[in-house]
């Protein structure tokens, strides 16, 4: 490819800016501009569309096709059993990848540079390759719910085990078992201090972010005393140094076995070990619970505002469910709000991951995947802080260059490890005109036609590349539209 002829960095910003005018999916089948109609694609109604938009890190064409055919609702309850979903795709991709099955002590002996890279990829690959996407998106939510940086000390050893013992493993099952298992994660205790907390000087970091971030919210009416208290409860709960090194024990010499009074509950002295068990069944009775999970999983998957009707319905189930994971999804996916979501923006991992699927590209998820994620401000695993990466537009929106710069490089096939198959890609295009392959593009990955003046605008300023340069140059325009930045 000739690189002087290929779109540069400031031809993406006018184009984008050409598209701008275009509204995101759900908005665009609801309205016409100019006497141009926005056409959905015929592959997907605009309600399947959406459905796929909200949970599959984008729609590959098996995805509609098999929404098509079995509906909406058919298709959710084929997600919510992935254990039925046959995932060799997306398995003999990581099967090699040995550190993702290793425990703690083992673990432990590997280089850096043998962790960190299958643990990331890891997860790029599978938000790429797996069938599972309902599945691996609430994975997503649960990895920052109970966020943990392997920048910190061993977390980057431990937290492969934590992945794959305490988020997938209970990532649609019960959320006592969801937190009962954090509680006991030695990358969740290392990374919060609760090693250090003992008897004689409690650190209360493990207590404070228990209460705040993982069960009930900061709003929850719970005081400074209750963050003491279940820090006095969890002392002794901490990691094994020894032969078992990098696995929960509970260690009475550090306990603090006295009496305490918790979220209105009274432990009495002596309890030991069961104090942390008292502490979980107090947060799992307590009334801010239902709420503050219903909350952040409205936020993250319908709407940055969440809506306090859906908010108020989801948490309802969740309560009479006592915290069955499925049944608050399908809960808040049967509701009215659902269909008709406002757009909300695609985080990095949903921008890279999705541009991919839909492209149905090859990647190892190497370095430059790695690296690109890093620049738009998502490296996997390395949230600095205990809340987890953002689900709302304004943490994301300002930071397009390394979007831009990403789309030219997948493109124009600059990312070593990472191909997109122009072969096969070539039907994409309505016909061999640019805004064709604009047309087509757009189609495939917005799941609507440009409007005429858009595509006519864009063809009058690049009406002069060569022939070889017109698919590329058309994809990496929609990959950096504005449009497609939203889901």
């Amino acid at each position: 490819m000739k690189r002087r002829q290929f779109l540069t960095l400031s031809g993406i910003a006018a184009a984008s800016l050409a598209m701008s005018a275009c509204a995101p999916a759900r908005e665009i089948v609801k309205r016409t501009r100019g006497g141009n109609e926005f056409v959905v694609t015929p592959r997907a109604s605009a309600e399947n569309w959406r459905v796929l938009e909200r949970l599959t890190f984008a729609p590959r064409a098996q995805e509609v096709l098999r929404v098509n055919e079995i509906g909406r609702d058919a298709w959710l309850e084929e997600q919510l059993a992935p254990e039925t979903l046959d995932d060799w795709e997306c398995d003999s991709r990581t099967r090699g990848m040995d550190t993702l099955w290793m425990d703690a002590d083992l673990a432990l002996n590997v280089r850096t540079e043998g962790i960190k890279p299958e643990l990331q990829g890891a997860r790029v690959l599978r938000a790429v390759y797996s069938k599972r996407q309902f599945y691996e998106n609430v994975v997503e939510f649960w990895t920052d719910h109970f966020s943990i940086s392997i920048d910190k000390f061993d977390c980057l050893w431990l937290k492969g085990v934590d992945d794959r013992e305490v988020i997938r493993k209970h990532a649609f099952g019960n959320f006592a078992d969801l937190l009962w298992a954090s509680m006991h994660s030695p990358a969740m205790l290392h990374y919060l201090d609760n090693q250090d907390n003992f008897a004689h000087a409690p650190n209360e970091n493990y207590a404070r972010e228990l209460l705040e971030l993982h069960s009930l919210g900061v709003d929850a009416g719970y005081t400074q005393r209750d963050v003491r208290e279940t820090a006095r409860a969890l002392t002794g709960w901490t990691v094994n140094q020894g032969w078992r090194r990098g696995r929960f024990e509970f260690n009475a010499a550090q306990h603090d076995d006295g009496a305490k009074m918790i979220l209105g509950a009274a432990l009495a002295a002596g309890g030991g070990e069961r104090d942390g068990e008292r502490v979980f069944h107090a947060i799992l009775a307590h009334p801010a619970l239902p709420r503050f999970i219903a909350r952040k999983l409205v936020r993250r998957f319908v709407a940055d505002a969440p809506p306090p009707a859906l908010v108020e319905r989801v948490a309802q189930t969740f309560a009479q469910t006592r915290g069955d994971i499925k049944a608050v999804l399908r809960a808040m996916f049967d509701a009215d709000e659902f269909q008709n979501v406002p757009p909300k923006y695609k985080r990095p991992l949903d921008f890279v991951a999705g541009a991919l699927r839909q492209l149905d590209a090859e990647t190892n998820a190497g370095a430059p995947i790695q690296d690109a994620l890093t620049r738009m401000g998502q490296p996997l695993f390395q949230w600095a802080t205990p809340d987890g990466f953002p689900d709302t537009t304004n943490a994301w929106k300002n930071n397009l260059l390394p979007r831009w710069q990403f789309a030219l490089a997948l493109a124009g096939n600059e990312l070593q490890g990472t191909r997109v198959a122009w072969e096969s890609l070539a039907h994409v295009a309505n016909d061999a005109s640019f805004v064709g392959a604009l047309q087509g593009f757009s189609t495939r990955l917005l799941g609507f036609e440009l409007p005429k003046t858009v595509a006519d605008e864009l063809q009058a300023q690049w009406r002069n590349l060569d022939t070889d340069l017109i698919l590329p140059s058309a994809l990496a325009l929609v990959l950096a539209s504005t449009q497609y930045q939203w889901k």
